[in-house]
């Protein structure tokens, strides 16, 4: 596992993530990014849409990512809450 802290980015051709902490954990066998997990103050931004989380699952396999913890998104200027 790798920890990153205090404003981390990660930049994406798709978006970027923005959080107060990064895990990126690792397959054992290939060594490949297995998930990343952000934690606090979590913001990723696609394009003009933003979703806003306490923390955010990306699991990179499935292409999915999990927003466990009060997510907001906003779609163009349109703010969504769940």
């Amino acid at each position: 596992r790798a920890t990153f802290q205090n404003n981390v980015e990660v930049k994406d051709v798709e978006g970027n993530i923005f959080a107060d902490r990064i895990d990126v954990y690792f397959n054992p066998g290939s060594k490949r990014v297995k998930c990343v997990v952000a934690r606090g103050n979590v913001r990723i931004i696609n394009g003009e849409n933003v979703t806003y989380s306490e923390k955010a699952i990306y699991l990179v396999d499935e292409g999915r990512v999990i927003l466990p913890k009060r997510p907001r998104l906003v779609i163009q200027n349109e703010d969504i809450r769940q």
